[in-house]
């Protein structure tokens, strides 16, 4: 009876390729060895695949093992990681995982539960019906969104700048959704657009959950497993596979 093949990682083939260099299996686990050693630093897989292929043709030319020519694998990935720093290269994956189009989707989700939070407070203090009004219909999409905008904007910003300039971009965003709130809620408290029961709250929350599919052309999520701050594989022989 076959065993089901599992799905290769983007490292698998230069793994693979140590191991036939010189038809020795202490090549790949030298490799793998590395392949750890990066991990443990939360080094992106890319540049991972970069350095491991970049050694290898030294293997093949000469017919010597890689722990011969580059000794232990442990000390050869610091002081490659070491290079990469000094002239600026990536070492970790800077895309953010809250992005710009996520916004209306996961805003439209929080808002959903905002309504019927909103819902439960209204029936504990205020009882069966509730006044509407556009600051009250809209309060949930706009607390909703202004928040994953602020989470956005911070990720986004801290790809780019020191951890500083990041928060002060995400709290200034958070900022200005607060003041728009308070205005929305102040101004137009005395413009009732009807009285109805509070449980109409739920029929907003049915609404704002309508809103939470994924816009028709936008990419599914990424199947990866996130190890740090890169997706990793699972180099065969360390459990990964």
């Amino acid at each position: 009876m076959s065993r089901t093949r599992r799905p290769e990682g983007p490292l698998t083939p230069v793994l693979r390729a140590y191991r036939e260099a010189r038809g020795r299996a202490e090549d790949q686990a030298w490799a793998e060895e590395v392949v750890l050693t990066l991990a443990r630093e939360e080094v992106w897989a890319r540049p991972v695949l970069e350095e491991l292929r970049d050694a290898l043709p030294l293997v093949r030319e000469t017919g010597e093992g890689p722990a011969e020519l580059y000794g232990p694998a442990p000390e050869w990935a610091a002081g490659r990681l070491a290079d990469r720093a000094e002239r600026g290269l990536p070492t970790v994956d800077s895309t953010p995982d809250a992005r710009w189009r996520d916004v209306p989707v996961v805003g439209s989700v929080a808002a959903c539960l905002v309504s019927l939070l909103m819902m439960l407070v209204w029936l504990l203090r205020e009882g069966w019906s509730v006044e509407l009004t556009w600051g009250l219909l809209l309060l949930p999409i706009l607390a909703g969104t202004g928040v994953v905008a602020a989470i956005a904007t911070w990720e986004w910003v801290l790809t780019r700048r020191p951890v500083g300039v990041a928060a002060a971009a995400g709290l200034g965003v958070a900022a200005t959704v607060v003041a728009g709130l308070t205005w929305l809620l102040l101004g137009t408290r005395d413009a009732v657009l009807a009285t109805t029961s509070t449980f109409s709250l739920a029929l907003l929350a049915v609404g704002y959950a309508l809103c939470c599919r994924r816009p028709a052309g936008a990419p599914p999520p990424p199947r990866t497993t996130r190890r740090g701050a890169g997706s990793w594989p699972a180099p065969s022989g360390c459990g990964w596979t």
